[in-house]
């Protein structure tokens, strides 16, 4: 795989759109990747491909080290009050964002206002709302967020309702947003503002061009505050054909596709120009129920759709062998992920009884239950409801098999396949009138209260499934962050788990493996995760 070192980044942007394949020069490395991001506002972006392609771009204030311990990224330096509710961050003097303007304190300021107003619609209002006064200012009672206090350009002090024993782990690790850019324009409008596409920030690479469907192309930020990206250059390339990702590989048209499939990962294992690499998988698959639909009001039906799920066929189908079942949403390398929740055996058996419990049997003989006694639903009616997923291998593939369990216990299901975009954009949304889809989700290595919260809290902004969730539960993600023993914390969050395991509010599926293959003339770090290796980035240096 000989890299061509004449062929400058110049040229590069010439030739793409990728009608001709561009090839690697020694300041530039060019990624495979099957998609794109749905955005590059951290706020409005829901899939993991916009988490990847985020992390070289945004900073916080705070990161976290190798050994696990938090040190200043955007700020040099932090206290706490004595009670434990007000943080004062003193930031970097040397920081500007990608445009030039330095970054200040007003910054920060920003980012953590417009999420507690009442237009907001993204994610992360609760990284805000748990600051003083921030309900008062969502309800359109204050003026102003009472809690951020701007002390000068480089200080600022943020103080909570209560006492958070989480709060470096989350509003410390909040990216930061350009108020000079961003707080002239109503919150509402902000998805559609131009940092969605073409995004300013702070990070080691600047994001110089978008062009949909075909490429990302990034270049070093010379006015980074820290050490320097090593490779000037940097090029997702999207290809939606996973398998021309490695054609692209062997011929040096990339030099890395974090996403290999299987079965080239296997062919690989001894071609001396490329090194592969397995990793746990940050992502996972499941089947998410719309709980207001008759059908799925009854916990025995969820019940019965997980027991109905062959997750082995699906890791060996779909994974080739590579990966885990999965059994909740919590990263399996944290200590708050419950490994005594075992989750839900394949027993089709288990899944008729079930269904026949909740009043689905089949009395005409056809092979589809039909209700009988269901509330909200005329007796007799057939179990067929329609069974979304988007068009990407991984997901296209679980449909079939997980369609096929769900037929072998009476359960018909009409697949739906939409394209990318379209998927999370309308299909799989808060206010859309679906019944079942297949998804994935991005699991972060941190502490799992953004994720139980928005996922499974009443009324939270991703909680798709409209599952109204329960006392406990909602206590549990109220009190978790408030808890500083870090024993009874990880207690809390394991009853979590079990509740949605309880509710059986989705089928979790799998957690396949991440498969890496690259340029064996391409130096990348040791890391630990596909998420470690987005980080990574700006570290990877091309051999001498």
């Amino acid at each position: 795989m000989k890299r061509i070192v004449a062929l400058a980044f110049l040229l590069v942007l010439v030739l793409l759109p990728l009608s001709v394949s561009a090839q690697s020069s020694s300041d530039t490395v060019i990624l495979a990747f099957s998609r794109q991001p749905d955005s590059l506002i951290v706020d409005y972006a829901i899939t993991s491909t916009a988490g990847f392609a985020m992390q070289v771009l945004y900073n916080s204030l705070v990161t976290q080290s190798a050994d696990g311990n938090y040190v200043g990224e955007l700020a040099d330096s932090w206290t706490v009050s004595d009670d434990q509710l007000t943080w004062t961050f003193n930031l970097r003097q040397d920081v500007t964002w990608h445009d030039g303007t330095p970054f200040t304190a007003q910054d920060v300021a920003f980012t953590f206002t417009f999420p507690a107003s009442a237009d907001y619609g993204g994610a992360l209002a609760p990284t805000s709302l748990a600051l003083k006064g921030a309900q008062a200012y969502h309800d359109g009672t204050a003026d102003s967020i009472e809690g951020i206090q701007v002390i000068d350009d480089h200080t600022i002090a943020l103080t909570t309702e209560q006492p958070s024993a989480l709060f470096l782990d989350i509003q410390g690790a909040r990216y930061i947003l350009p108020a000079h850019l961003l707080e002239a324009v109503p919150v509402a409008d902000l998805p559609n503002s131009p940092q969605a596409r073409a995004p300013i920030g702070t990070g080691p690479y600047r994001l110089v061009e978008w062009r949909t469907d075909e490429a990302l192309i990034y270049q070093r930020y010379d006015g980074y505050f820290g050490e320097p990206a090593q490779i000037a250059n940097y090029i997702w390339r999207i290809i939606p054909d996973q398998s021309v990702q490695i054609t692209e590989l062997l011929s040096d048209g990339v030099q890395i596709v974090p996403e290999t499939l299987p079965d080239d990962f296997v062919t690989l294992e001894n071609e001396p120009l490329v090194t592969r690499l397995q990793l746990p998988g940050v992502n996972f698959t499941m089947l998410q129920f719309n709980i207001t639909k008759p059908f799925f009001q009854d916990v025995r039906v969820r019940q019965a759709i997980n027991s109905a799920i062959n997750r082995s066929s699906i890791i060996a189908a779909v994974g080739g062998g590579f990966g885990i079942p999965v059994t909740q949403i919590v990263h399996p390398s944290l200590p708050e992920y419950n490994s005594n929740l075992a989750g839900f055996a394949f027993d089709p058996e288990a899944a008729r009884a079930l269904l026949a419990e909740a009043g689905w049997t089949d009395d005409d003989g056809d092979g589809i239950v039909e209700a009988h006694g269901v509330a909200g639903l005329d007796d007799g009616t057939p179990f067929s409801v329609e069974l979304g997923t988007f068009d990407r291998p991984l997901y296209s593939n679980t449909v079939q098999i997980v369609q096929q369990n769900l037929r072998d216990v009476g359960i018909e299901t009409n697949i739906n396949v939409s394209d990318f975009n379209t998927y999370f954009s309308e299909y799989l949304t808060a206010t859309s009138d679906y019944e079942m889809a297949i998804s994935g989700w991005f699991a972060f290595e941190q502490i799992p209260q953004g994720e139980l919260q928005t996922n499974f809290g009443r009324g939270e902004a991703l909680n798709f499934a409209h599952w109204d969730s329960t006392d406990e539960f909602e206590a549990i993600i109220a009190n978790a962050p408030t808890e500083f023993d870090a024993a009874a914390r990880q207690q809390l969050y394991w009853r979590a788990a079990e509740i949605i395991e309880e509710n059986a509010v989705w089928a979790h599926l799998a957690r396949l493996d991440n498969l890496i293959t690259y340029s064996a003339s391409l130096n990348v770090p040791e890391v630990s995760s596909l998420t470690q290796l987005f980080a990574s980035v700006p570290q990877w240096t091309w051999a001498q």
